[in-house]
């Protein structure tokens, strides 16, 4: 078990059973000798953070609403953009956009209950009840 302790910004500390005190030049535009745990947390990260900055552009969780709410729209808001990731790494050729892969997605769930109004004809009547 490795424990690190970090200082760059801030503090951080850090616990591995599968990295070692190893250092390595960091890329970037002033690459500096970090610990290879601390890299690797970072690019692992990068991921998350794409993520959660997507779902923040359109969310829909207000400062009134209640905390459960805010929990199902988060959750909701995740599984959208994770899906519009999805398709679009699936189809490179019918990429959406956040905003339009939102509308669709809510476009679809609302089709799904719909039903189909049967057309009837007009009624004729005399204006009498009988």
């Amino acid at each position: 078990m490795t424990c690190l302790k970090w200082h760059d910004k801030r503090d951080i500390f850090m616990l591995s059973t599968c990295h070692n005190h190893e250092m390595q030049l960091s890329g970037g535009f002033r690459p500096i000798m970090k610990p290879k745990m601390v890299l690797t947390y970072n690019n692992g990260k990068k991921g998350i953070d794409l993520a959660d900055q997507l779902a923040s552009y359109n969310s829909p969780v207000r400062k009134t609403c209640i905390w459960y709410k805010k929990i199902a729209a988060d959750i909701l808001s995740i599984g959208v953009v994770n899906a519009i990731i999805l398709h679009n790494e699936l189809n490179p050729t019918k990429k959406f956009r956040l905003l339009a892969g939102h509308e669709y997605i809510i476009k679809k769930i609302l089709t799904i209950g719909a039903l189909a109004v049967p057309a009837t004809g007009p009624s004729i009547s005399n204006g009498f009840i009988a």
